[in-house]
């Protein structure tokens, strides 16, 4: 009896000295925004953007987005992610397949 009388005094003490949690925050309001640079009403999100905090993404000269018809096929494949390099014998793709495993492929390869 007594450690259940101290431990309801160490929980009083205990709620006494710590703070108490802040209430649930309201969800953010719909419809409100910031006022933007060129007197929109814009979302938070959208204004935040419009500073380009990372700077300005600029393509490379010659460097377009390159659209590439690739044939149908059959195969039971998955992309699972891509290694990125302006030099293509460092780029690579990870790509699985549900009978031969993960496999590493380069430019050019054949899956």
């Amino acid at each position: 009896m007594l450690v259940i009388a101290l431990a309801h005094a160490a929980a009083q003490l205990t709620r006494r000295i710590l703070p108490a949690p802040a209430p649930d925050a309201p969800p953010p309001a719909r419809g409100r925004g910031l006022r933007g640079e060129h007197g929109a009403s814009d979302t938070a999100s959208e204004a935040i953007a419009r500073w380009h905090l990372f700077g300005r993404a600029q393509a490379a000269d010659g460097e377009r987005d390159q659209r590439i018809d690739a044939p149908e096929t059959r195969l039971d494949l998955q992309l699972n992610g891509v290694f990125y390099s302006p030099d293509p014998a460092r780029s690579r793709a990870i790509i699985s397949g549900s009978s031969r495993g993960t496999e590493r492929n380069g430019v050019g390869n054949n899956t």
